[in-house]
């Protein structure tokens, strides 16, 4: 049997190996990496605050806000005020 901090270790690895995967699908859509990173933690999250995805993404609050003004004019992002 695997110990089971190693079978924690693997699963993720495995997790960030399918994110960044995906990253690199997204990037060849035409983001930015940093766009793309944005953009899969928001889909990963759903609704949440901002500073859960800046902690994540190791990012300042107004890089935050660029990316999501980007992701908006890309179509991928709208502003919920909006609705």
């Amino acid at each position: 049997s695997i110990p089971q901090g190693l079978w924690r270790r693997s699963l993720i690895d495995e997790v960030m190996l399918e994110d960044e995967t995906i990253v690199l699908m997204l990037e060849k859509l035409g983001l930015t990496r940093p766009e793309a990173k944005a953009y899969l933690a928001m889909l990963k999250r759903g609704t949440c605050k901002s500073s859960d995805i800046t902690s994540e993404l190791k990012i300042h609050q107004p890089q935050l806000y660029n990316l999501i003004l980007s992701l908006q004019k890309k179509g991928l992002a709208v502003n919920p005020s909006e609705f």
